[in-house]
């Protein structure tokens, strides 16, 4: 009986466990995003001795050790073993292929590409009975490839700004909450001789993107534009619009010209931000998660401590704009020997708890709702216009990564608008 024969089996008898389980305990109830009662119980021997590998891109996993820890109460001689490999991309395809010391692993966006390749050989979640009703269906709905549940989103990604609230009140000013209010702001900052907006080239107008993707959601003829867009067209002008309103800050003065001399778009932008004098740091989430740990390394932040929050793009009519989309997932490796206990520990993680340990570890939006992270606050009080999700627009993911492209070329000071529409063309074509 060949490997994937008994992978498939495992996942069946793995199944017929999870019906076992029966009703949940009343210590471990809670409930999920739809209404109904979601919570965990062992279903496996509690005594085994194994040990499940992981992999990915990230140097730490904090949240993942502190979920590791949760599911050792039940599972006390089950341990988790992460590593970042020197080299991601070859480890993971060798391991796909030989199943050495692989049972889940971690992708993000530079690894869509190859999701063929990453996804070929993954666990479908949904057909092992992994219970997503803790997230909004929209997130669930990022996590298919080709119809099977392959992907587990573990954090929310939405682009926006880093804020420094102190300056902006030693100024007499509060945080715009929609695009007239942030262009009032800047206008007074300038006038003050402070440049508001600083970035890395790379990503300064990425946070467009909310921009962009909330035109496309809440078009009337957004079939239309989608269809369009996926084959990479831009007919009704929808990308150069929004390439044209990023690009009005510069125009106007509202973005300094010291974020060319940024050495990367994370570590740099981070320090850079907390030496105090920039209002504006364009960032995402992810970006923003690394501030907190950075504040001790920053002398002037040491010296000169302030507050700060992060904030979607103020940029629509009347409020802010953000889409969330599922740029750091799971995968769970179907051909391990030990993918029963895999899935299991992502039942454990599917708890809203632990989802909520995931993201709030991590300093990332969690997958959940009403999480209490006051980091993100602003996010948990979003209204429903001023928020979608990626799945909301209906385009293949290729085209958010085609506009980040061309938003990059623009910033970098390559092209022109005109010659950023191209380039979204020509990235849509490869």
């Amino acid at each position: 009986m060949n490997r994937k024969r008994i992978s498939a089996m495992v996942i069946a008898a793995f199944m017929l466990f999870l019906y076992a389980c029966g009703s949940a305990s009343e210590n471990n109830v809670e409930m999920g995003f739809e209404g109904q009662e979601v919570s965990f119980t062992p279903c496996l021997d509690t005594d085994v001795e194994i040990t499940l590998y992981a992999i990915g891109r990230w140097e730490n996993f904090e949240a993942l050790e502190e979920v590791a820890q949760g599911f050792n109460d039940f599972y006390p001689n089950v341990t988790v073993n992460y590593a970042l490999p020197d080299d991601f991309v070859l480890t993971l395809k060798n391991r796909l292929i030989t199943g050495e010391e692989l049972d889940f692993y971690l992708l993000q966006n530079p690894d869509w590409d190859d999701f063929d390749v990453y996804t070929r050989e993954a666990a479908d979640f949904e057909e092992a009975g992994i219970d997503f009703s803790n997230m909004p269906p929209q997130v669930k709905q990022e996590g298919y490839i080709d119809g099977k549940m392959k992907l587990f989103p573990i954090v929310q990604s939405v682009n926006g700004y880093m804020v420094n609230t102190t300056l902006l009140e030693k100024q007499g000013l509060s945080i715009p909450k929609n695009y007239h209010e942030f262009i009032a702001v800047c206008r007074r900052l300038k006038e003050k001789g402070v440049t508001p907006v600083m970035g890395y080239p790379d990503s300064v107008y990425i946070p467009s993107d909310n921009s962009f993707f909330m035109d496309v959601a809440m078009a009337d003829n957004r079939e239309e534009i989608v269809e369009g867009l996926n084959r990479g067209e831009d007919n009704f002008g929808i990308v150069e619009q929004n390439l044209k309103d990023a690009l009005e800050l510069k125009e106007k003065g509202y973005i300094s010209p010291e974020g060319d001399d940024l050495e990367d778009g994370y570590n740099a932008v981070i320090m850079r931000f907390l030496e105090g004098d920039v209002p504006f740091m364009a960032c995402s989430a992810e970006g923003f998660s690394g501030v907190k740990k950075r504040e001790d390394k920053s002398q002037s932040f040491v010296n000169n401590p302030f507050s700060y929050e992060f904030i979607p793009s103020p940029t629509g009519e009347t409020g802010f704009e953000a889409c969330y989309s599922q740029d750091v997932v799971l995968c769970a490796y179907g051909k391990s020997p030990d993918v029963d206990y895999t899935l299991e520990f992502f039942r454990f993680l599917s708890t809203k708890e632990q989802l909520d340990i995931m993201g709030t570890v991590k300093g990332m939006p969690t997958v959940t709702e009403n999480s209490g992270d006051k980091r993100f606050e602003v996010l948990e009080n979003l209204s429903d216009t001023e928020k979608i999700y990626f799945s909301d627009t209906g385009m293949d993911y290729r085209v958010a990564e085609a506009y980040r492209g061309a938003c990059k070329a623009l910033g970098n000071g390559e092209t022109d608008v005109e010659g950023a529409v191209e380039v979204f063309r020509q990235l849509m074509k490869n």
